[in-house]
């Protein structure tokens, strides 16, 4: 019977959850935020339902750029100085600190993801809408972090769920589980930060936290949960990891094909987002949270030989004609997030002058590849040589799944 016809229905009144606090967490070496280090933090109690889908981390540190005046100068001269300084944290610069993050559940991985910056700002234009993104001005979007006199910053936030497929697709609850997250530090800090002009600069982080949201239930629940453990039924999690493949230095031509791997039937890609950078990384004066679209004419993702689009589309970015590229990276958003309706947080100008993404939907699939390992390539074509210093990157989203068991804490990861 239709839901309009009762009424005769009164409010339901969910007392199942009693609190929902957020918990803070220091890595378990607090001073190991340089350049290389491994921040590891370790979740281990008992009884506890964590909801990491909320979960964040915190961030301070430090930018100091070296004075360019005199020591004799004055006070207000060195302020003026100060003020002129334009070495800055980059969109999203703190992401482009870490060069690996990781999630482990009872002491098994279950999600990594390499060079979060490359990853996840595709990700925020592709997936996020402008109300989404909004939140995200906490991260440094598309707006600065503002420095205080000292060239502070503080309490910069990365939600989990921009970090991890895991965070953004698990709503629920985890039970009991054994959490630790490794985040590794770049080499250097040169692709996190921006300048209009060279400057020496020093960036430190100085703090690091992780805040995790811990629910509590009420009776009825917590009997339930008790009765789910006693039984160790093996619990599924499933999302929708994102990796990330790079071919470092395309060659100076107009067409190429880059064998990107073999893989499983659980982790065949249901979609690909393939974007360029022309002398972009490590370049301090380039801003390495754009793209380059290289004036791309053509572009194909091969799963055994099945091409994802069947047809050429043409396009040329210096004749204006990119609308096909920009459908694509249109639809994505509504497709991916289950939607009516695109809601694509990039205009079209800021498509081609911020983020070219060339998405490609591939998640229906004929039943050919329903069977045996899948050979994935990728096939492009630009209306010009593809320039000096160009790398090509790839994310390939697939699906992942998992299955643990609360009381045991046994794990296991399904291959496909």
């Amino acid at each position: 019977m239709s839901d309009i016809l009762q009424v005769q229905n009164g409010p339901v009144l969910d007392t199942s959850i009693t609190k929902i606090s957020e918990q803070t967490f220091n890595p378990t070496n607090p001073n190991a935020l340089s350049n290389n280090d491994i921040i590891h933090f370790a979740i281990n109690q008992s009884d506890y339902l964590p909801l990491l889908h909320r979960s964040y981390f915190l961030i301070s540190g430090r930018i100091t750029v070296e004075e360019t005046v005199a020591a004799t100068a004055t006070t207000a001269e060195k302020q003026v100085t100060k003020a002129a300084q334009r070495t800055k944290l980059t969109n999203g610069g703190i992401l482009y600190l870490f060069n690996r993050a990781e999630v482990r559940i009872d002491n098994q991985t279950v999600e990594s993801v390499s060079e979060p910056g490359l990853t996840c700002i595709p990700k925020i234009y592709s997936t996020f809408n402008e109300w989404d993104s909004r939140h995200l001005q906490v991260m440094g979007w598309e707006k600065d972090i503002p420095l205080d006199a000292d060239g502070r910053f503080h309490n910069v936030i990365i939600p989990f769920r921009v970090l991890f497929g895991l965070g953004e697709d698990l709503r629920q609850v985890l039970v009991n589980p054994k959490i630790e997250i490794l985040l590794t530090r770049s080499r250097t800090n040169n692709d996190a930060v921006f300048s209009s002009a060279a400057e020496n600069y020093t960036l430190t982080l100085e703090r690091m936290q992780y805040r995790l949201p811990i629910v509590s239930v009420d009776d009825g629940q917590r009997l339930k949960f008790l009765k789910l453990i006693e039984k160790d039924k093996p619990l599924i999690v499933a999302f929708r990891a994102w990796d990330l493949y790079q071919y470092p230095l395309l060659p100076q031509t107009t067409k190429h094909t880059w064998t990107i791997k073999t893989t499983t039937q659980l982790e065949k890609p249901r979609y690909a987002i393939v974007f360029f950078q022309t002398n972009r990384s490590g370049n301090q004066l380039k801003d390495v949270s754009k793209f380059d679209h290289c004036n791309l004419r053509n572009i194909k993702l091969l799963l055994n030989n099945e091409a994802y689009p069947y047809e050429d589309v043409n396009q040329s970015f210096t004749k204006h004609d990119y609308n096909m590229f920009y459908h694509a990276y249109c639809s994505f958003s509504s497709t991916f997030n289950a939607l009516p309706d695109p809601t694509p947080l990039l205009d079209i100008e800021n498509f081609k002058n911020k983020a070219p993404l060339f998405v490609i939907d591939c998640s229906r699939q004929r039943e050919s590849l329903q069977h045996g390992p899948i050979d994935v390539k990728l096939n492009f074509e630009s209306n010009n040589n593809f320039p000096e210093h160009t790398t090509a990157f790839c994310i390939l989203i697939h699906d992942s799944v998992f299955e643990y068991s609360p009381l045991t804490s046994i794990i296991r990861k399904h291959e496909g």
